[in-house]
């Protein structure tokens, strides 16, 4: 499952499997990744500058999975006790799984966080035999705990 690692979930990761298991996993990952980069759409960064510092998104796409970076740079936080650059990246492997099956996201909802987190997504009109592939591959995914429940509305 995707999920944030803050200070305190980085101490307990470090505690529970030490210290060289977890550079050396990272460094796999990292490496992995690595290998993969010609394979991967790599898109221009768009950035929103200000006089207060700047906003930058810098997307990456490749066959199975899209990612991107969110970062916001302020050169004088430091003198206001705040950091210069703060970032987060996001990794929507669901939406590659829709995406993949022909089925298109109008909206998603996101209740709650972290592990606790429900999501509720809305589609643009599939067929059944798309939507029942979508379901069976959302299932197998690492990222998803479960599938809970799925309303198929048909509108006129």
């Amino acid at each position: 499952m995707t999920r944030l690692i803050d200070l305190p979930a980085l101490s307990q990761l470090v505690q529970a499997i030490g210290p060289a298991a977890l550079i050396g996993q990272l460094a796999e990952a990292i490496k992995a990744d690595f290998l993969l980069w010609p394979e991967f759409d790599k898109s221009p960064r768009s950035a929103c500058h200000s006089a207060l510092g700047v906003i930058e998104l810098m997307p990456v796409a490749g066959a199975t999975h899209y990612s991107f970076k969110y970062v916001n740079g302020h050169p004088d936080n430091p003198a206001r006790g705040l950091p210069t650059v703060m970032a987060f990246g996001v990794l929507a492997e669901v939406a590659s799984v829709f995406g993949s099956h022909g089925v298109s996201i109008r909206s998603m909802e996101q209740e709650g966080l972290g592990d606790d987190a429900r999501i509720v997504f809305i589609t643009h009109d599939a067929t059944e035999r798309d939507v029942q592939a979508c379901l069976s591959d959302l299932r197998r995914l690492d990222t998803v705990a479960r599938v809970a429940s799925v309303l198929r509305v048909v509108a006129e």
